[in-house]
């Protein structure tokens, strides 16, 4: 028997400049791709694929606003960090025991924007803030 992972058996953490900014609820990105592309040679010669230069997608990652912990961070990081703040983030695959499973992916880079979420006086949702990384190099 296998085990499917689910998208919510994932435990991803963020550190900017080597402080912990916590455990986030959702991540979007961090794909690792290529510029891998076909050329035509001359005399109808077959197509060639030729290999290229890899690059790592932009990470976006949310969380709910805790008002205790999040607002102090958000407030630091609006104000001083974007644009130039080490940023470390850590996805571990979680087992349906809430066990680590295999290695985490860690993703390294600088934090690019910081979104401290909508506001709307008409619902009552629970409030939501991100952050946006552009990841530097490989993924570890």
């Amino acid at each position: 028997m296998t085990t499917t992972a689910r998208t919510d058996t994932w435990l991803n953490t963020v550190t900017v400049d080597g402080v912990s900014i916590g455990t986030w609820d959702t991540l979007k990105g961090g794909d690792n791709d290529s510029t891998v592309m076909n050329y035509r040679p001359g005399g109808m010669a077959a197509t060639k694929v030729i290999g290229g230069q890899t690059t790592v997608s932009t990470l976006t990652l949310e969380k709910s606003l805790e008002i205790e912990t999040d607002w102090a961070i958000i407030s630091n990081l609006l104000r001083a960090s974007v644009g130039v703040s080490a940023v470390i983030i850590s996805r571990q695959l979680l087992d349906p025991d809430k066990n680590p499973y295999g290695a985490p992916l860690i993703y390294t880079g600088i934090l690019k924007q910081v979104t401290p979420g909508d506001t709307d006086s008409a619902k009552g949702d629970v409030q939501m803030w991100g952050i946006v990384v552009v990841p530097a190099g490989t993924i570890g």
